[in-house]
C-alpha cells in the first residue's frame, strides 16, 4: 500500500472515530447529568460486564479471519468466501453460548455484586452482547480487506445513532434502562449495515469448490493467542471497574468510569492510526520490505508521542475543572483518578499503534503471553490496593501493569524491524521538550478557569502553543492556508 492510500484510509478512520467519540462523549455527559450518580454507576457496571462477556462471544475469531483474508488476497482469492463463512459460523456459536450463559447466571452475578436490579440489566444486555459482537466482526473483517472506508462508515453510524437513541429513551423517562436500549439499538443498526457490506464482499470473489483442508483449523488455532491477548486486555480495561464496584460502591464506579471515558475519548488518533496501519506490517513482511516497516513504525511512534505527551501534561493540569464543569460538581472527586489515568492514556496510545501490527506479523502468541501475565498481575494488585486506597489505587495499578506491557511490545517491534534508535531518540526528545514548554502557558491560563468557556479557552491556548512549538522544532509543517501538513517527516 502506498503512502497516499495509507493517508486516505487514515483520514476515513480518523473522521469516523472522531464522530463516534464526539457522539459518545455527548452521550456520556448527557447521562451523567440526566441520571443519578448511583444509576450512572450501575449502568456502566453493567456495560463492563457486557464487555467482558462479549469477549467470549468473539474470542479472536474476527482478527484471525482478518489476518488470513489479508494473506489470501495475495495467495488465493478463491478461499476468501470460505474464510468469511467459517468465521461467521464460529462467531454465531460463540454468541449463542455467551447469551445463554448470561441468561442462566444473571441472578447469581447480581447477588455477587450486591446489586439485585443488575439482573434485569443483564437480561436485556444479551442483545447488547450480540449486537456489539456482530458489529465488531464486520469492522475487523473489512480491516483485512483494507476497506477502511466501509469499516469507518459502520463505526460512524453506530456512534451517531447511539446518541440519538439514548437521548430519546432517557428523555421520555426510561432512565438507565432506556440508555441501555439506546446502546443496543445502535449496535443493531451498525451490525445490519456491516452484514450487508460483508455479504457484498462474499459475493465479489469466485469461491473454490472446497476450502483448504486445514483452513478452519488454522483460523481457530490463530484465534487462540489473539483471544488470550483480548481477554487480558478486557481484564485490564474492565475488571478494575468490576472490582471497584465489588469492594466499594456504584458511586465509586461512577468516578472511575468518568475518568476512563475521558481517556477513551482522547485515544481517537492513535486507535485510528493503529487500525489503519496494522495490515501494512503483514503485507510488508510477506514482501520482505522490513526497512519500510521500520520507517512506518518509527514515524508512527514519534507522531503518537508528539500528540499524547502534551495531551497527558495538559490533562493533568486541567483535570479538576474538566470534571467539574463538564460532568458536574458531584463528580469532582474523579479528578485525582483522571490525573493518574492521563499517564495510562499515553501508554494506551502506544499500545494501539503496536498491538494490531504484532497480530498481523504473526506474533499474537508472544503478545498473548505478555498481556496475560500483566493482566493477572493487574487483578492481583487491584485486589490488594482497592480496599486500602480506593479508586486511586485501581488507577495506579492500571498504569503500572500497562507500563510493563508497553515496554515489552516496543521491544518486540524493535526486534522485528531495523529501527534507527538514534533518529527515534532524537525525535522523541523533541516531543518531550515541546511538552515541557507547552505546560507553562497551560498552567498559567488554568488559574483563571471559571467555567466551560474559560476551560475551552485554556484548551485552545494549549493547542495553539503545541502547534507553534511543534512547527518551530520542525516536527510539523503548516500550509499557507493554515492547514497542517505531515507530522514528522
Amino acid at each position: 500500500m502506498n503512502v497516499d492510500s495509507i493517508k486516505s484510509n487514515f483520514k476515513f478512520e480518523l473522521v469516523a472515530r472522531i464522530i463516534a467519540a464526539v457522539t459518545s462523549g455527548a452521550t456520556i455527559v448527557f447521562l451523567a447529568r440526566s441520571l443519578e450518580p448511583e444509576n450512572y454507576g450501575i449502568l456502566f457496571l453493567s456495560i463492563s460486564i457486557f464487555t467482558i462477556v462479549g469477549f467470549f462471544a468473539q474470542l479472536g475469531i474476527s482478527k484471525s479471519a482478518s489476518r488470513y483474508i489479508s494473506d489470501y488476497l495475495v495467495e488465493d482469492e478463491s478461499q476468501i468466501p470460505h474464510i468469511i463463512k467459517l468465521s461467521t459460523v464460529f462467531l454465531a456459536l460463540l454468541v449463542g453460548c455467551s447469551v445463554i450463559g448470561v441468561v442462566l447466571f444473571r441472578y447469581r452475578a447480581a447477588a455477587v455484586m450486591g446489586e439485585p436490579e443488575l439482573a434485569f440489566f443483564l437480561l436485556i444486555g444479551t442483545l447488547y452482547i450480540a449486537g456489539f459482537a456482530i458489529k465488531r466482526h464486520t469492522r475487523i473483517i473489512l480491516q483485512g480487506f483494507q476497506s477502511i472506508q466501509f469499516s469507518a462508515f459502520i463505526h460512524s453510524v453506530e456512534g451517531v445513532s447511539r446518541l440519538l437513541f439514548v437521548v430519546l429513551f432517557v428523555t421520555v423517562g426510561f432512565g438507565a434502562i432506556g440508555a441501555l436500549l439506546g446502546y443496543i439499538l445502535s449496535f443493531g443498526l451498525a451490525a445490519i449495515i456491516g452484514t450487508i457490506i460483508i455479504i457484498s464482499f462474499y459475493r465479489k470473489y469466485d469461491r473454490s469448490t472446497t476450502p483448504d483442508s486445514d483452513l478452519a483449523k488454522r483460523i481457530f488455532q490463530y484465534s487462540i493467542p489473539i483471544a488470550v491477548t483480548r481477554s487480558a486486555s478486557k481484564l485490564d480495561k474492565e475488571v478494575d471497574t468490576l472490582l471497584v464496584g465489588f469492594f466499594l460502591s456504584p458511586l465509586a464506579v461512577s468516578y472511575y468510569a468518568i475518568s476512563k471515558q475521558i481517556i477513551r475519548f482522547t485515544e481517537i488518533p492513535a486507535s485510528a492510526l493503529g487500525f489503519t496501519i496494522s495490515p501494512i506490517y503483514g503485507e510488508n513482511q510477506s514482501l520482505n520490505e522490513l526497512e519500510e516497516s521500520a520507517r512506518v513504525f518509527e514515524t508512527t511512534l514519534v507522531n503518537t508521542l508528539l500528540l499524547y505527551l502534551p495531551a497527558c501534561a495538559g490533562l493533568i493540569i486541567i483535570s479538576k475543572p474538566t470534571v467539574t464543569y463538564i460532568f458536574g460538581p458531584e463528580y469532582t472527586e474523579a479528578a485525582t483518578v483522571l490525573q493518574v489515568m492521563a499517564v495510562y492514556m499515553v501508554l494506551q496510545a502506544i499500545g494501539y499503534i503496536t498491538n494490531g501490527g504484532l497480530d498481523f506479523l504473526g506474533k499474537a502468541s508472544v503478545r498473548a503471553k505478555i498481556r496475560g501475565s500483566t493482566a493477572i498481575l493487574n487483578v492481583v494488585l487491584n485486589i490488594i490496593f482497592i480496599p486500602t486506597f480506593g479508586v486511586i489505587g485501581a488507577a495506579f495499578v492500571t498504569v503500572f501493569t500497562f507500563s510493563l506491557y508497553t515496554i515489552a511490545v516496543l521491544f518486540i517491534m524493535y526486534s522485528e524491524f531495523p529501527v534507527d534508535l538514534v533518529r527515534l531518540a532524537a525525535n522523541s526528545s523533541r516531543a518531550l521538550i515541546i511538552t515541557i514548554l507547552m505546560t507553562v502557558p497551560v498552567y498559567v491560563s488554568s488559574l483563571y478557569i471559571t467555567g466551560v468557556v474559560t476551560l475551552l479557552g485554556t484548551v485552545a491556548i494549549g493547542a495553539g502553543s503545541w502547534l507553534i512549538l511543534s512547527a518551530s522544532f520542525g516536527m510539523i509543517g503548516i500550509n499557507m492556508d493554515g492547514s497542517i501538513l505531515d507530522i514528522v517527516k
